[in-house]
């Protein structure tokens, strides 16, 4: 991808498309939508019901609060990201989501969900 502003948009949009189906609780539509991942939907909702609190969206801004690291040497384009998730108790908690984006011809990126866990 030539445009880092579109690429950044294209990466935030993914994690935040997942990110939106963990609050609500569609683990099978992460699955769906991420099919390579490491983990299943049971894991995923193991993870989120052993930390006992409610996810919920994140705040304006959150966006920043993501890790992201090109894999070097990775054909295609690939990052490793570290996401936070939020919670109704706490805000910004301890869980965090981390997943692999590869890049498509398209322009668009495809995920791997690799775990969700306590920091």
């Amino acid at each position: 991808m030539e445009d880092e502003s579109a690429d950044l948009t294209a990466r935030n949009e993914v994690v935040s498309s997942i990110i939106d189906a963990l609050v609500q609780g569609d683990f099978e539509g992460v699955i769906a939508a991420a099919p390579s991942s490491r983990i299943g939907a049971r894991d995923m909702k193991l993870a989120v019901a052993n930390y006992g609190r409610t996810l919920v969206r994140p705040p304006l801004g959150w966006l920043e609060e993501i890790d992201y690291v090109r894999i070097q040497a990775a054909e295609p384009v690939a990052w490793s990201v570290v996401a936070p998730l939020f919670t109704a108790q706490e805000g910004e908690s301890d869980l965090s989501l981390e997943l692999t984006l590869v890049a498509s011809s398209e322009g668009r990126y495809e995920a791997r969900i690799d775990d969700i866990h306590v920091l």
